[in-house]
């Protein structure tokens, strides 16, 4: 017997996918708030501690990656594209992110206490040997919260039992497609 799809939907590339293990057990809403999608990003390396760039770990909620690295310039006082960062993330969610900037190791950086931004918390600085560049993560963790469930909940905790021994298939979905598709054109 084929697997239930998902419901057609106008300009959704990956509607006609078959599910894992079969049709949705659960309904819920996600991203309520920015803390129900969480991300930490995984750079499978320690800054060095020495070197000619600023290394931050910085929390960001309700901010992309891009309004983060233009408050790190004004901060630092250089351009957006002296600012290095791994990857891009969410604006709606609560993520921990790495950026540098290139800070002369003879020069002490700015008090991070000027860096008042709504949603913007520097964890940690240290220092690295080199700017971090798109691509240069290990990976992200995720966490999701999931509100307002309601469904078979037996049969959802022996789903992610099966997901958990067997893996499932990574769609892309509609964030990696765009809207309507669009960056498959």
């Amino acid at each position: 017997m084929p697997e239930p799809r998902r419901p057609a939907s106008h300009g959704d590339p990956v509607a006609d996918l078959p599910f894992a293990y079969g049709g949705p057990v659960l309904d819920g809403c996600i991203r309520e708030a920015p803390e129900d999608f969480q991300v930490e990003e995984i750079l499978g390396f320690p800054p060095d501690g020495r070197g000619d760039y600023l290394f931050l770990r910085v929390e960001k909620r309700c901010l992309n990656t891009m309004d983060v690295v233009r408050q790190l310039a004004r901060w630092a006082g250089v351009s957006a594209s002296a600012v290095g960062f791994s990857g891009l993330k969410d604006r709606r969610s609560l993520a921990v992110q790495h950026f540098t900037i290139r800070w002369p190791a003879q020069d002490d950086p700015p008090d991070t206490e000027g860096l008042a931004v709504e949603g913007l918390r520097v964890l940690a600085l240290s220092r690295h040997r080199a700017a971090l560049v798109r691509g240069s993560l290990q990976g992200n963790e995720f966490t999701l919260r999931l509100t307002r469930l309601q469904g078979d909940t037996e049969r959802a905790q022996q789903r992610l039992i099966a997901i958990r021994e067997s893996g499932f298939p990574n769609y892309f979905g509609t964030q990696r497609f765009g809207n309507d598709g669009s960056n498959l054109a």
